[in-house]
């Protein structure tokens, strides 16, 4: 065992999930706490870990604060945001 870990330089680890949720995702979050829905539900629809849901909810003001477009000022205005990558659409 120790040889084969050896050459393959230890155990691949699995493929990861995105850790930040997308701009769809907190708009679909979004609706749906508005529309009295629950961390399950929302899990149901976007394949994420409740954990995940709840997170990111909390982060941002709670279930009755929480809104998409201000998760994103917030998400790309963070210490360490790209900044010409990640910029606000044109409003033309």
């Amino acid at each position: 065992m120790f040889t084969v870990l050896k050459h393959n330089a230890g155990i691949t680890p699995g493929p990861r999930a995105l850790r930040n949720l997308t701009t769809d995702e907190r708009q679909e979050i979004s609706r749906d706490l508005c529309a009295g829905g629950s961390y399950r539900a929302i899990v149901g629809l976007l394949g994420r870990s409740v954990s995940t849901i709840s997170r990111d909810v909390s982060n941002n003001g709670g279930r009755d604060v929480y809104r998409a477009i201000t998760c994103r000022i917030r998400h790309l205005t963070a210490p360490g945001a790209r900044s010409t990558a990640c910029s606000p659409p044109d409003p033309r």
